[in-house]
């Protein structure tokens, strides 16, 4: 039986509010400018000093990624620390928030990691929501699994749960590269990912389309 917090019914979709990354420090879910806690006073703080350092060092290129360094066309997790900075330098990203114990993010993490493989022009990761609440609450993020899309810093669409993708759990990759494509997030690689192939079976198991599937 599946935990309620993984089910998309009755949640109100707000996929078109753009959330400026850069300005996340500045966003309450209750609208108001004061902070519900001391220990969100001190994030305040140290996001603010985090972007103090990104300002001061967007210049400077590193000649070698460190052992932590995200890279396009692969899929791996980031931390809360890293969430600002991995918006912020890369134009074009898809972040998977998740929760370990959740069957429905585990199968999402399965198609973006092999969507991930195709599409280098985007770089995909994941951030456990419950280790990242500072940024789970300023994206107002209620439903697991939530995948939030992002260009030059701004949080401008997301897909919850399994919306727009069968409704099912074995949906298919196709499925989900097509939402991406029509986000605009990543770039349509043949017919199939462009929606110009209707499938035989709505949902079926097919997770790589090629070229040769293009008849």
């Amino acid at each position: 039986m599946k935990n309620r917090a993984e089910q998309d019914e009755g949640i109100n979709n707000n996929n078109l509010i753009v959330t400026d990354i850069a300005e996340l420090e500045d966003i309450n879910p209750n609208g108001l400018e004061e902070y519900d806690s001391e220990e969100e006073r001190i994030m305040q703080k140290e996001l603010e000093k985090r972007k103090n350092m990104l300002r001061k060092t967007e210049d400077i290129q590193e000649d070698t990624p460190s052992k932590t360094a995200v890279l396009h066309g692969e899929y791996r997790e980031i931390v809360q620390d890293d969430f600002l900075k991995v918006l912020l330098k890369n134009p074009q990203v898809v972040c998977h928030f998740y929760q370990k114990d959740f069957e429905r993010c585990k199968i999402m993490d399965k198609h973006l990691e092999i969507i991930a493989k195709t599409h280098p022009e985007t770089l995909f990761v994941k951030i456990d929501a419950e280790k990242s609440p500072f940024f789970t609450n300023r994206l107002n993020i209620y439903v697991l699994p939530t995948v939030i899309f992002s260009k030059d810093g701004k949080a401008y669409d997301r897909l919850i749960g399994f919306e727009g993708l069968g409704d099912a759990d074995d949906f298919a990759t196709i499925n989900l590269s097509r939402r991406l494509v029509r986000a605009k997030i990543i770039s349509a690689k043949n017919k199939a990912e462009k929606g110009d192939i209707t499938l035989s079976k709505l949902g079926r198991k097919k997770d790589d389309f090629s070229d040769s599937d293009e008849n």
